[in-house]
């Protein structure tokens, strides 16, 4: 029987982006919202200070990607809430799901 550690981080963010769509929306132009990050790691081991995770390395990974910036010069993608959603779990090791708030949406990605 292996045993999984669980770990969740919550961050809060500005940024401001423009979308990318295919139909007309107010989102083509640049706006800005305050985001909360909700991000889920999961990992079987501890480090060799006996820790699970550097909560200080997934704040740093993203604050310093994406807090108070354009998103659009920061992304090659299209910066929906769905695409840095899937960014985060991408780049952060260990990270299985991750939720973005915006206003009333919450987005969900999911490993």
């Amino acid at each position: 029987l292996q045993h999984m550690y669980y770990f969740e981080k919550t961050l809060r963010v500005s940024i401001a982006h423009r979308l990318d769509l295919s139909y007309s929306s107010d989102h083509e132009k640049t706006h800005g919202h305050t985001w909360i990050i909700k991000v889920y790691c999961k990992e079987n081991r501890l480090d060799m200070n006996d820790m699970l995770f550097e909560s200080i390395s997934i704040k740093d990974t993203i604050l310093n990607k994406i807090d108070n910036k354009h998103l659009n010069k920061v992304f090659i993608f299209n910066p929906t809430l769905e695409n840095v959603a899937k960014w985060i779990v991408t780049n952060i090791s260990g990270c299985y799901k991750c939720e973005i708030l915006e206003n009333e949406t919450k987005i969900t990605y999911e490993d």
